[in-house]
Protein backbone atom coordinates (compact mmCIF):
# COMPACT_ATOMS: atom_id res chain seq x y z
CA UNK A 1 0.00 0.00 0.00
CA UNK A 2 3.02 2.49 0.57
CA UNK A 3 4.18 1.25 -2.09
CA UNK A 4 1.54 2.09 -4.26
CA UNK A 5 0.81 5.72 -2.66
CA UNK A 6 4.39 6.99 -3.09
CA UNK A 7 3.93 6.01 -6.48
CA UNK A 8 0.90 8.04 -7.47
CA UNK A 9 2.35 10.47 -5.18
CA UNK A 10 5.68 11.03 -7.41
CA UNK A 11 3.72 11.36 -10.05
CA UNK A 12 1.18 14.03 -9.07
CA UNK A 13 4.07 16.18 -7.92
CA UNK A 14 5.65 15.27 -11.25
CA UNK A 15 2.66 16.80 -12.85
CA UNK A 16 1.53 19.39 -10.64
CA UNK A 17 5.57 21.17 -11.33
CA UNK A 18 4.74 20.25 -14.79
CA UNK A 19 1.51 22.64 -15.24
CA UNK A 20 3.73 24.99 -13.14
CA UNK A 21 7.49 25.19 -14.04
CA UNK A 22 7.40 23.35 -17.18
CA UNK A 23 7.75 19.91 -19.27
CA UNK A 24 10.48 18.63 -17.33
CA UNK A 25 9.44 18.37 -14.27
CA UNK A 26 7.11 15.83 -16.36
CA UNK A 27 9.84 13.45 -17.61
CA UNK A 28 9.86 12.24 -14.09
CA UNK A 29 6.74 10.80 -13.68
CA UNK A 30 7.47 9.47 -16.88
CA UNK A 31 10.70 7.90 -15.54
CA UNK A 32 9.13 6.56 -12.77
CA UNK A 33 6.38 4.53 -14.78
CA UNK A 34 9.44 3.25 -16.63
CA UNK A 35 11.47 2.00 -14.31
CA UNK A 36 8.31 1.30 -11.73
CA UNK A 37 5.95 0.21 -14.36
CA UNK A 38 2.17 -0.03 -13.27
CA UNK A 39 2.03 -4.32 -14.67
CA UNK A 40 0.96 -6.69 -11.82
CA UNK A 41 3.23 -9.66 -13.58
CA UNK A 42 6.39 -7.18 -12.28
CA UNK A 43 4.89 -4.98 -9.47
CA UNK A 44 2.65 -6.87 -6.94
CA UNK A 45 1.39 -3.20 -5.61
CA UNK A 46 -0.56 -2.53 -8.99
CA UNK A 47 -3.69 -3.49 -7.61
CA UNK A 48 -3.64 -0.82 -4.71
CA UNK A 49 -3.81 1.79 -7.63
CA UNK A 50 -6.90 3.78 -8.77
CA UNK A 51 -6.37 2.74 -12.70
CA UNK A 52 -3.82 1.33 -15.16
CA UNK A 53 -3.38 3.98 -17.96
CA UNK A 54 -0.23 5.94 -16.58
CA UNK A 55 1.64 6.62 -19.75
CA UNK A 56 -1.41 7.79 -21.36
CA UNK A 57 -1.83 10.14 -18.79
CA UNK A 58 1.87 11.15 -18.02
CA UNK A 59 1.84 11.61 -22.13
CA UNK A 60 -1.46 13.65 -21.78
CA UNK A 61 0.46 16.19 -19.20
CA UNK A 62 3.61 16.16 -21.18
CA UNK A 63 2.38 17.36 -24.11
CA UNK A 64 -0.21 19.90 -22.80
CA UNK A 65 2.54 20.93 -20.38
CA UNK A 66 5.08 21.42 -23.62
CA UNK A 67 2.06 24.08 -24.95
CA UNK A 68 1.67 25.89 -22.14
CA UNK A 69 5.15 26.44 -22.17
CA UNK A 70 6.22 26.83 -25.96
CA UNK A 71 7.67 29.67 -25.56
CA UNK A 72 10.49 28.26 -22.89
CA UNK A 73 11.25 24.90 -24.69
CA UNK A 74 14.58 24.68 -25.49
CA UNK A 75 16.30 25.14 -29.16
CA UNK A 76 18.45 22.01 -29.24
CA UNK A 77 18.72 20.52 -33.20
CA UNK A 78 17.84 17.09 -32.88
CA UNK A 79 20.86 15.74 -35.17
CA UNK A 80 21.21 12.09 -34.98
CA UNK A 81 16.99 11.26 -34.04
CA UNK A 82 16.41 12.64 -37.41
CA UNK A 83 17.14 9.07 -38.48
CA UNK A 84 14.25 8.00 -35.55
CA UNK A 85 11.18 9.77 -37.53
CA UNK A 86 12.42 8.47 -41.04
CA UNK A 87 13.12 4.40 -39.39
CA UNK A 88 9.35 5.53 -38.00
CA UNK A 89 8.02 6.75 -42.07
CA UNK A 90 9.50 3.23 -43.18
CA UNK A 91 7.84 1.01 -40.59
CA UNK A 92 5.05 2.60 -41.24
CA UNK A 93 5.15 2.77 -44.39
CA UNK A 94 5.49 -1.07 -44.37
CA UNK A 95 3.03 -1.97 -41.97
CA UNK A 96 0.46 -0.33 -43.93
CA UNK A 97 1.21 -2.27 -47.50
CA UNK A 98 3.22 -5.57 -47.06
CA UNK A 99 2.94 -6.20 -43.32
CA UNK A 100 2.73 -10.11 -42.61
CA UNK A 101 0.40 -9.49 -39.67
CA UNK A 102 -1.15 -6.05 -39.90
CA UNK A 103 -2.88 -6.17 -36.69
CA UNK A 104 0.23 -6.87 -34.62
CA UNK A 105 1.71 -4.21 -37.05
CA UNK A 106 0.35 -1.73 -35.98
CA UNK A 107 0.78 -2.19 -32.50
CA UNK A 108 4.52 -2.26 -32.72
CA UNK A 109 4.42 0.74 -35.20
CA UNK A 110 2.22 2.64 -32.25
CA UNK A 111 5.32 1.65 -29.68
CA UNK A 112 7.39 3.32 -32.55
CA UNK A 113 5.44 6.38 -32.44
CA UNK A 114 5.51 6.58 -28.67
CA UNK A 115 9.82 6.57 -28.99
CA UNK A 116 9.50 9.18 -31.34
CA UNK A 117 6.97 11.38 -29.03
CA UNK A 118 9.03 10.98 -26.24
CA UNK A 119 12.58 12.15 -28.43
CA UNK A 120 10.64 14.97 -29.13
CA UNK A 121 9.59 15.74 -25.69
CA UNK A 122 12.94 14.89 -23.87
CA UNK A 123 15.22 17.11 -26.71
CA UNK A 124 12.40 19.95 -26.12
CA UNK A 125 12.19 19.48 -21.94
CA UNK A 126 15.58 19.33 -21.10
CA UNK A 127 16.91 22.69 -21.40
CA UNK A 128 20.18 22.97 -19.31
CA UNK A 129 23.12 21.11 -17.63
CA UNK A 130 21.48 21.45 -14.34
CA UNK A 131 18.16 19.60 -15.57
CA UNK A 132 19.81 17.05 -17.16
CA UNK A 133 22.09 16.43 -14.20
CA UNK A 134 18.90 15.85 -12.35
CA UNK A 135 17.03 13.58 -14.93
CA UNK A 136 20.64 11.44 -14.83
CA UNK A 137 20.39 11.42 -11.04
CA UNK A 138 16.88 10.23 -11.13
CA UNK A 139 17.34 7.72 -13.35
CA UNK A 140 20.51 6.51 -11.16
CA UNK A 141 18.45 6.14 -8.54
CA UNK A 142 15.29 4.84 -10.02
CA UNK A 143 17.28 1.97 -11.10
CA UNK A 144 19.21 1.61 -7.85
CA UNK A 145 15.29 1.19 -6.39
CA UNK A 146 14.64 -1.61 -9.19
CA UNK A 147 18.05 -3.07 -7.47
CA UNK A 148 16.45 -2.91 -4.30
CA UNK A 149 13.27 -4.70 -5.38
CA UNK A 150 15.31 -7.62 -7.05
CA UNK A 151 17.23 -8.21 -4.09
CA UNK A 152 14.08 -8.28 -1.85
CA UNK A 153 10.99 -9.91 -3.80
CA UNK A 154 13.38 -11.42 -7.13
CA UNK A 155 13.07 -14.60 -7.91
CA UNK A 156 15.93 -16.73 -9.76
CA UNK A 157 14.36 -19.40 -12.58
CA UNK A 158 17.26 -21.47 -13.42
CA UNK A 159 19.85 -19.23 -12.10
CA UNK A 160 18.76 -15.98 -13.28
CA UNK A 161 16.56 -13.10 -11.99
CA UNK A 162 13.40 -12.73 -14.21
CA UNK A 163 10.14 -11.28 -14.11
CA UNK A 164 11.16 -8.15 -12.34
CA UNK A 165 12.13 -5.11 -14.34
CA UNK A 166 11.81 -2.23 -15.75
CA UNK A 167 8.67 -1.44 -17.96
CA UNK A 168 10.08 -3.71 -21.25
CA UNK A 169 13.15 -4.33 -19.55
CA UNK A 170 11.61 -7.89 -17.16
CA UNK A 171 13.68 -10.74 -17.99
CA UNK A 172 17.27 -11.30 -17.19
CA UNK A 173 18.91 -10.30 -20.68
CA UNK A 174 16.98 -7.31 -20.67
CA UNK A 175 16.85 -6.48 -17.53
CA UNK A 176 21.16 -6.42 -17.58
CA UNK A 177 21.68 -4.98 -20.80
CA UNK A 178 19.62 -2.01 -19.10
CA UNK A 179 21.67 -1.56 -15.87
CA UNK A 180 24.97 -2.23 -18.30
CA UNK A 181 23.55 1.22 -20.10
CA UNK A 182 23.28 2.72 -16.64
CA UNK A 183 26.39 1.61 -14.59
CA UNK A 184 28.56 4.03 -16.10
CA UNK A 185 26.05 7.15 -14.62
CA UNK A 186 26.48 5.47 -11.24
CA UNK A 187 30.17 6.11 -11.08
CA UNK A 188 29.99 9.37 -12.28
CA UNK A 189 27.80 10.54 -9.30
CA UNK A 190 31.06 8.70 -6.98
CA UNK A 191 33.63 10.11 -8.46
CA UNK A 192 32.29 14.08 -9.27
CA UNK A 193 29.05 14.33 -7.90
CA UNK A 194 27.88 16.70 -5.05
CA UNK A 195 27.52 15.33 -1.68
CA UNK A 196 23.68 14.40 -1.40
CA UNK A 197 24.78 13.18 -5.43
CA UNK A 198 27.43 10.98 -4.12
CA UNK A 199 25.29 9.67 -1.31
CA UNK A 200 22.41 8.49 -3.72
CA UNK A 201 24.38 7.01 -5.83
CA UNK A 202 26.56 5.01 -3.34
CA UNK A 203 23.56 3.73 -1.91
CA UNK A 204 22.30 2.54 -5.57
CA UNK A 205 25.45 1.02 -6.74
CA UNK A 206 25.64 -2.41 -4.58
CA UNK A 207 21.82 -3.18 -5.52
CA UNK A 208 22.60 -2.24 -9.45
CA UNK A 209 25.47 -4.44 -9.16
CA UNK A 210 23.34 -7.13 -7.16
CA UNK A 211 20.97 -6.96 -9.88
CA UNK A 212 22.63 -7.05 -12.68
CA UNK A 213 24.88 -10.38 -11.32
CA UNK A 214 21.56 -11.95 -10.11
CA UNK A 215 20.68 -11.75 -14.30
CA UNK A 216 23.27 -14.18 -14.87
CA UNK A 217 23.36 -12.37 -18.39
CA UNK A 218 26.78 -13.76 -20.54
CA UNK A 219 25.80 -11.43 -23.10
CA UNK A 220 25.32 -8.14 -21.29
CA UNK A 221 28.39 -8.25 -19.46
CA UNK A 222 30.43 -9.35 -22.54
CA UNK A 223 28.68 -5.90 -24.38
CA UNK A 224 29.54 -3.50 -20.82
CA UNK A 225 32.82 -4.84 -20.85
CA UNK A 226 33.31 -4.30 -24.88
CA UNK A 227 31.55 -0.82 -24.49
CA UNK A 228 34.39 -0.31 -22.06
CA UNK A 229 36.94 -1.34 -23.90
CA UNK A 230 35.72 0.63 -27.47
CA UNK A 231 35.20 3.62 -25.21
CA UNK A 232 38.94 4.06 -24.08
CA UNK A 233 40.27 2.93 -26.62
CA UNK A 234 38.58 5.44 -29.59
CA UNK A 235 37.19 8.17 -27.57
CA UNK A 236 39.18 8.63 -24.10
CA UNK A 237 41.70 10.96 -23.83
CA UNK A 238 44.96 9.56 -21.45
CA UNK A 239 43.22 11.10 -17.76
CA UNK A 240 40.16 8.81 -18.53
CA UNK A 241 42.70 5.53 -19.44
CA UNK A 242 44.58 6.35 -16.31
CA UNK A 243 41.57 6.77 -14.43
CA UNK A 244 39.54 3.31 -15.75
CA UNK A 245 42.78 1.47 -14.68
CA UNK A 246 42.59 2.65 -10.97
CA UNK A 247 38.61 2.58 -11.49
CA UNK A 248 38.91 -1.49 -12.36
CA UNK A 249 41.46 -2.15 -9.54
CA UNK A 250 39.07 -0.70 -7.02
CA UNK A 251 35.76 -2.14 -8.32
CA UNK A 252 37.08 -6.06 -8.96
CA UNK A 253 37.14 -7.09 -5.50
CA UNK A 254 33.49 -5.67 -5.11
CA UNK A 255 32.38 -7.33 -7.56
CA UNK A 256 33.60 -10.48 -7.37
CA UNK A 257 32.39 -10.31 -3.75
CA UNK A 258 29.07 -9.71 -5.19
CA UNK A 259 29.29 -12.95 -7.32
CA UNK A 260 27.91 -16.11 -6.56
CA UNK A 261 28.45 -19.79 -7.60
CA UNK A 262 25.80 -19.63 -10.19
CA UNK A 263 26.97 -16.88 -12.08
CA UNK A 264 30.97 -18.21 -12.22
CA UNK A 265 30.00 -21.08 -13.18
CA UNK A 266 27.57 -19.91 -16.24
CA UNK A 267 31.02 -17.16 -17.78
CA UNK A 268 33.18 -20.14 -16.92
CA UNK A 269 31.29 -21.77 -20.25
CA UNK A 270 33.24 -18.96 -22.42
CA UNK A 271 36.84 -19.72 -21.37
CA UNK A 272 36.44 -23.04 -22.95
CA UNK A 273 34.55 -21.96 -26.04
CA UNK A 274 37.15 -24.31 -28.32
CA UNK A 275 36.60 -27.34 -26.74
CA UNK A 276 32.95 -26.44 -26.11
CA UNK A 277 32.07 -26.17 -29.81
CA UNK A 278 33.37 -29.25 -30.78
CA UNK A 279 30.42 -30.85 -28.95
CA UNK A 280 26.42 -30.05 -30.53
CA UNK A 281 25.24 -29.59 -27.42
CA UNK A 282 27.65 -28.00 -25.78
CA UNK A 283 27.53 -25.28 -28.45
CA UNK A 284 23.83 -25.14 -28.28
CA UNK A 285 24.26 -24.67 -24.66
CA UNK A 286 27.00 -21.94 -25.02
CA UNK A 287 25.12 -19.72 -27.67
CA UNK A 288 21.45 -20.62 -26.40
CA UNK A 289 20.18 -21.85 -29.71
CA UNK A 290 20.85 -18.57 -30.95
CA UNK A 291 23.03 -19.44 -34.02
CA UNK A 292 20.49 -22.08 -34.80
CA UNK A 293 17.72 -19.36 -34.85
CA UNK A 294 19.96 -16.70 -36.88
CA UNK A 295 20.92 -19.31 -39.91
CA UNK A 296 17.14 -19.43 -40.29
CA UNK A 297 16.70 -15.46 -39.61
CA UNK A 298 18.97 -15.43 -42.93
CA UNK A 299 16.36 -17.63 -44.84
CA UNK A 300 13.68 -15.09 -43.92
CA UNK A 301 15.53 -11.98 -44.84
CA UNK A 302 16.77 -13.26 -48.60
CA UNK A 303 13.18 -14.01 -49.10
CA UNK A 304 11.89 -10.61 -47.58
CA UNK A 305 14.26 -7.78 -48.54
CA UNK A 306 11.91 -5.42 -48.18
CA UNK A 307 10.81 -6.60 -44.80
CA UNK A 308 7.27 -8.07 -43.31
CA UNK A 309 6.64 -4.99 -40.70
CA UNK A 310 6.89 -4.48 -37.20
CA UNK A 311 7.05 -7.44 -34.96
CA UNK A 312 7.27 -9.73 -38.14
CA UNK A 313 9.96 -11.78 -37.64
CA UNK A 314 8.28 -13.66 -34.60
CA UNK A 315 5.57 -13.74 -36.70
CA UNK A 316 7.37 -15.05 -39.92
CA UNK A 317 9.31 -17.44 -37.63
CA UNK A 318 6.61 -20.15 -38.06
CA UNK A 319 7.16 -20.90 -41.73
CA UNK A 320 10.82 -21.22 -41.20
CA UNK A 321 11.92 -23.22 -38.26
CA UNK A 322 10.56 -26.39 -36.58
CA UNK A 323 8.39 -26.78 -33.92
CA UNK A 324 10.96 -27.28 -31.40
CA UNK A 325 12.73 -24.24 -31.88
CA UNK A 326 9.53 -22.14 -31.39
CA UNK A 327 7.33 -21.33 -28.29
CA UNK A 328 3.73 -21.62 -27.74
CA UNK A 329 2.11 -19.15 -25.51
CA UNK A 330 -1.07 -19.28 -23.64
CA UNK A 331 -1.85 -22.38 -25.40
CA UNK A 332 -1.59 -20.99 -29.05
CA UNK A 333 -1.23 -23.11 -31.90
CA UNK A 334 0.97 -20.38 -33.82
CA UNK A 335 4.60 -20.53 -32.12
CA UNK A 336 6.50 -17.44 -32.30
CA UNK A 337 10.51 -16.91 -31.94
CA UNK A 338 12.53 -13.70 -31.01
CA UNK A 339 14.89 -13.19 -33.35
CA UNK A 340 17.76 -12.92 -30.30
CA UNK A 341 19.41 -10.47 -32.96
CA UNK A 342 18.50 -6.41 -33.21
CA UNK A 343 19.98 -5.99 -36.26
CA UNK A 344 18.99 -9.52 -37.50
CA UNK A 345 15.31 -8.84 -36.74
CA UNK A 346 15.65 -5.38 -38.50
CA UNK A 347 16.33 -6.76 -41.59
CA UNK A 348 13.72 -9.19 -41.52
CA UNK A 349 11.41 -6.15 -40.28
CA UNK A 350 12.37 -3.09 -42.17
CA UNK A 351 14.38 -4.77 -44.87
CA UNK A 352 17.51 -3.87 -46.60
CA UNK A 353 16.72 -0.12 -46.12
CA UNK A 354 15.44 -0.45 -42.37
CA UNK A 355 18.94 -1.55 -41.46
CA UNK A 356 20.60 0.90 -43.79
CA UNK A 357 18.90 3.97 -42.36
CA UNK A 358 19.47 1.82 -38.39
CA UNK A 359 23.12 1.77 -38.97
CA UNK A 360 23.07 5.75 -40.20
CA UNK A 361 21.29 6.46 -36.64
CA UNK A 362 23.89 4.77 -34.55
CA UNK A 363 26.74 5.82 -36.43
CA UNK A 364 25.28 9.15 -36.29
CA UNK A 365 25.01 9.26 -32.50
CA UNK A 366 28.38 7.68 -31.97
CA UNK A 367 29.58 10.63 -33.98
CA UNK A 368 27.80 13.25 -31.85
CA UNK A 369 29.00 11.57 -28.50
CA UNK A 370 32.41 11.28 -29.55
CA UNK A 371 32.14 14.95 -30.81
CA UNK A 372 30.86 16.17 -27.48
CA UNK A 373 33.30 14.33 -25.40
CA UNK A 374 36.26 16.40 -27.49
CA UNK A 375 34.67 19.32 -27.15
CA UNK A 376 34.20 19.59 -23.03
CA UNK A 377 37.98 17.61 -22.92
CA UNK A 378 40.01 20.34 -24.50
CA UNK A 379 38.16 23.12 -21.98
CA UNK A 380 40.47 25.72 -20.85
CA UNK A 381 38.45 25.42 -17.52
CA UNK A 382 37.51 22.14 -17.09
CA UNK A 383 34.11 20.54 -16.27
CA UNK A 384 34.67 17.00 -14.56
CA UNK A 385 31.12 15.82 -14.10
CA UNK A 386 30.25 16.52 -17.66
CA UNK A 387 33.18 15.61 -19.55
CA UNK A 388 33.27 11.65 -17.39
CA UNK A 389 29.53 12.30 -17.59
CA UNK A 390 29.38 12.41 -21.77
CA UNK A 391 32.57 9.32 -21.42
CA UNK A 392 29.85 7.04 -19.11
CA UNK A 393 27.18 7.96 -21.89
CA UNK A 394 30.02 6.48 -24.62
CA UNK A 395 30.11 3.38 -22.64
CA UNK A 396 26.34 3.17 -22.32
CA UNK A 397 25.53 3.62 -25.84
CA UNK A 398 28.42 1.22 -27.25
CA UNK A 399 27.57 -1.36 -25.10
CA UNK A 400 23.67 -1.47 -25.93
CA UNK A 401 24.94 -1.76 -29.38
CA UNK A 402 27.09 -4.64 -28.15
CA UNK A 403 24.60 -5.99 -27.08
CA UNK A 404 22.10 -5.93 -29.76
CA UNK A 405 23.57 -8.86 -31.25
CA UNK A 406 22.78 -11.49 -29.19
CA UNK A 407 19.74 -9.67 -27.95
CA UNK A 408 16.39 -8.48 -30.28
CA UNK A 409 15.48 -5.08 -28.49
CA UNK A 410 14.37 -2.61 -31.40
CA UNK A 411 11.55 -2.37 -29.08
CA UNK A 412 13.39 -1.15 -26.42
CA UNK A 413 12.59 2.52 -24.92
CA UNK A 414 15.91 3.06 -23.04
CA UNK A 415 17.88 3.01 -26.11
CA UNK A 416 15.69 5.78 -27.64
CA UNK A 417 16.29 7.96 -24.69
CA UNK A 418 19.46 7.51 -25.31
CA UNK A 419 19.42 8.88 -28.74
CA UNK A 420 17.70 11.79 -27.15
CA UNK A 421 20.63 11.94 -24.52
CA UNK A 422 23.49 12.41 -26.89
CA UNK A 423 21.45 15.07 -28.75
CA UNK A 424 21.06 17.21 -25.87
CA UNK A 425 24.65 16.61 -24.68
CA UNK A 426 25.91 17.92 -27.97
CA UNK A 427 24.10 20.77 -28.05
CA UNK A 428 24.75 21.60 -24.27
CA UNK A 429 28.77 20.81 -24.72
CA UNK A 430 28.81 23.75 -27.59
CA UNK A 431 27.44 25.75 -25.02
CA UNK A 432 29.94 25.37 -22.58
CA UNK A 433 32.87 24.86 -25.29
CA UNK A 434 31.45 29.00 -26.50
CA UNK A 435 31.24 29.48 -23.04
CA UNK A 436 34.53 28.32 -22.15
CA UNK A 437 36.19 30.54 -25.15
CA UNK A 438 34.45 33.45 -24.72
CA UNK A 439 35.88 33.00 -20.65
CA UNK A 440 39.42 32.82 -21.73
CA UNK A 441 39.50 35.48 -24.19
CA UNK A 442 38.16 37.67 -21.46
CA UNK A 443 40.63 36.53 -19.15
CA UNK A 444 43.18 37.38 -22.07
Amino acid sequence: MITALSFILLNLISYFLAFKRGPFWGLFAYANIYFNPPTITINWWVDYLPFNRWSLLTSAVLLLSLFIHKKKLSDHKFLNTKWVYAFFLLSAAIAFTSAIDKDDAFHFLYMLFTYCLIIYIMIRSIKSEEQLRLFFLSIVLLAGHLGMEAYLHGKRINDRLEMIGAGDAFNSNELSLLLAAIIPLVFVFIKNGKRFERIIALGSLPFILNAFILCNSRGSALAFVGGVIISVIFVADKQIKKGMVILLIAITPIFLYLTDDAYIERFSTLLGFSSAMEDEAAAQTLSSGRTEIWLYGFEMAKDHPFGVGPNGFKKLARFYMPKEVLTFKNGSSQGVRSAHNTYLQIIVEQGILGIVIWCLMCLHTCLVLFKAFKMVSKLQHPKPFWKDSIFGLNIAFYSVLIGGFVNSRVYYEFFWWQLAIAAIVYSLASDIARQDKLKTNLNT
